[in-house]
């Protein structure tokens, strides 16, 4: 009697490629006409972009922009900067292609160094670190649990899991204008800003998802006449609805919002107005999808008629079991250079962040730039630029194998001065992302009977058989090559394992 075998199709991710790497980005650039020379560089910094990163075959192709903003003392012993966009390329080979990629990038720039070979000429050198986590789905056919014929017993289980099931990367365009804050001084320079995105509500409707938020901006710049620093924040309204195919109203929704690309510029207004600013750029946002479901897998099996051979697979489903979103507070004490006698502002820059795990838990690295900006003993404006490291434990005592793929946002920094002379500089992070666990089954995909050498047992016969505490009743019915439910009713068992020692009756039934 041949069995008559059902069987599914599992989808699983798997990760094909997970790394970093480096792209140099380097080029000599000269002063905008409307720049005065520069006497002295003060400080260089930037930020990197990633634009959406696209899969062809066994390349990940990620392109972005390095934007890089130089400080300098004019000739006229003036605070002044200058911003430059250096595009970049970078091919990344994977193992394999990815089936339906899902894609996570993100980039930071590890190394800046300018100098200024003319007064109307610099030359920058950077590198830019470029991390990614690809995954691709894989169709794995193995059986269901549904079988009938040739005495087959199937072990079954449940395996639940909340799977990544899409990923998502979308850009809209933002234009707004904004005015100083009432009774803030005139505006004649931007020297720095921080735009930080929040999201307040979002809703699934059909394939549709509807956002909701807020651009909230810090903006430090340089007031006029006599050029001091002054400090003026603003919120704008975000919304936009994005269409996804495939999405469905059970899915759960995690996104993320991010402005970089995106720039603060002075429009000015009439003489002894305080000007306005001009909001331009991208919002840009990543979206994960994860779709809970449930899979009956077989992990063991045997015929009470036939010898049988299985053939099992292992399968590996990364599930999502933790959600990132708290903030923390990161305190750096920053020596003072011996040239700036009066410190006036310190501000913070998100470099790169990243997730490890440890005895005590899940933990996310970041890296900062911290900025002192001040004042020399003859009123000279100077600047001081150094990298910081914060490690935040975010999961105490998570065990197993995690897979966190952290975002942050700096949402507010401050500093105070130490008797020692040092600056304690303060940087409010918020951290979000999701978390994944991999869990490893052994299932079986297939079962051969061999019909032609019956099991010559004894039907009908009884053993008594004394069981030891913790052996499963699936075990015992499989040595005795009869039916589990057999044992089950004729004892009267209802749990899976014994917790005692007991004397069980065992029929043989084909």
């Amino acid at each position: 009697m041949e069995a008559n075998l059902q069987k599914q199709n599992l989808t699983m991710t798997q990760i094909v490629y997970n790394g970093c790497v480096e792209q140099p980005v380097e080029c000599e650039v000269s002063l905008p006409e409307y720049c005065p020379d520069v006497q002295r560089v003060l400080c260089c910094q930037a930020e990197s972009y990633l634009r959406c990163p696209a899969v062809q075959g066994e390349k990940l192709l990620a392109e972005g922009t390095l934007a890089v903003t130089v400080f300098y003392r004019s000739d006229q012993n003036q605070l002044k900067k200058v911003e430059y966009k250096l595009p970049y390329t970078r091919v990344i080979e994977m193992k394999s292609a990815p089936e339906n990629a899902l894609v996570y990038c993100r980039s930071w720039c590890s190394y800046l160094g300018c100098r200024a070979v003319s007064p109307r000429r610099l030359d920058l050198k950077s590198s830019v670190t470029i991390c990614a986590l690809v995954r691709g789905q894989t169709q794995e056919s193995i059986l269901d649990g549904g079988a009938s014929g040739g005495g087959l017993q199937l072990k079954c289980r449940v395996i639940p899991s909340n799977q990544l099931a899409m990923t998502a990367f979308r850009q809209f365009d933002l234009a707004e204008e904004v005015e100083l804050e009432p009774g803030k001084a005139p505006a004649e320079e931007i020297i720095a800003y921080r735009l930080t995105p929040q999201l307040t509500e979002q809703k699934v409707l059909g394939s549709r998802l509807v956002l909701k938020g807020e651009l909230a901006g810090h903006v430090l710049y340089r007031t006029q006449g006599e050029g001091g620093l002054a400090v003026t924040d603003f919120v704008l309204p975000l919304s936009q609805i994005i269409d996804l195919e495939g999405l469905s109203e059970e899915d759960e929704c995690q996104v993320y919002l991010s402005a970089q690309g995106s720039e603060v510029r002075l429009e000015s207004g009439g003489e002894g107005e305080s000007g306005r600013l001009m909001v331009d750029g991208v919002i840009s946002v990543m979206i994960r999808v994860h779709r809970r479901e449930e899979a009956q897998v077989v992990e063991d099996s045997f015929s009470t008629l036939y010898p049988s051979e299985e053939k099992t697979a292992q399968i590996t489903l990364p599930s999502l079991v933790s959600q990132l979103d708290c903030s923390r507070t990161c305190r750096f004490v920053v020596p003072v250079p011996s040239q700036m006698a009066q410190v006036l502002e310190a501000w913070c820059r998100l470099g790169g962040v990243s997730a490890e795990q440890t005895e005590e838990g899940l933990s996310v690295v970041l890296r900062f730039g911290i900025t002192l900006i001040g004042l020399e003993e003859d009123g000279s404006f100077t600047m001081a630029d150094r990298s910081e490291e914060c490690r935040e434990l975010v999961l105490p005592g998570a065990a197993g194998q995690l897979q966190a793929e952290p975002e942050a946002w700096i949402t507010a920094s401050s500093f105070s001065m130490q008797p020692t002379g040092e600056a304690e500089v303060r940087c409010e992070v918020r951290l979000a992302g999701p978390v994944y666990e991999n869990s490893t089954y052994q299932v079986v995909s297939d079962i051969r009977l061999d019909t032609e050498k019956e099991r010559d047992l004894p039907a009908g016969r009884v053993y008594l058989y004394y069981a030891c505490p913790g052996e499963e009743v699936w075990e015992i019915a499989k040595r005795y090559q009869t039916p589990v439910q057999s044992v089950v009713e004729e004892n009267q068992l209802t749990v899976p394992a014994l917790g005692q020692k007991t004397l069980l009756i065992i029929p043989i039934v084909k």
